[in-house]
């Protein structure tokens, strides 16, 4: 996989992680519901749990993961209202600020993070 190939680099920033990404744009038709799947099975938090109310870490952060691929995965595909419905979220908002929180992350060259993205888009490749 192309992802899989390149170290885990503290150094490594949104913009590093950008050209992998845009392999698998929304030409490719991928359902939403496949990048939460995938997300799901990687973090293992259930898709319950992902669109659930809960405010547990580990919960949370895979939920903002999940948000942020779809976006950038499928591009203009969805909007952030319409990600928001997806997760049970009231308000857009709640997508603005995840892909905001991971894509500083990323920035910041956090390897869980980091890794997970990576996971995720070398599974959804391999489909």
């Amino acid at each position: 996989s192309v992802l899989l190939a390149y170290e885990i680099n503290p150094n490594l920033t949104e913009r590093d992680v950008e050209p992998l990404l845009s392999n698998y744009t929304s030409k490719r038709r991928l359902p939403a519901s496949k990048v939460v799947e995938c997300v799901s099975s990687i973090t293992v938090v259930t898709r319950e749990e992902l669109c659930s109310p809960s405010r547990v870490k580990r919960v949370v952060l895979a939920r903002q993961i999940a948000m942020f691929l779809i976006r950038k995965l499928l591009g203009e595909e969805f909007s952030y209202k319409q990600i928001a419905y997806l997760f049970n979220r009231k308000d857009h908002t709640t997508v603005i600020h995840a892909i905001r929180r991971i894509t500083m992350e990323l920035d910041r060259g956090n390897e869980e993070v980091l890794r997970i993205v990576r996971q995720v888009t070398a599974a959804l490749g391999a489909q």
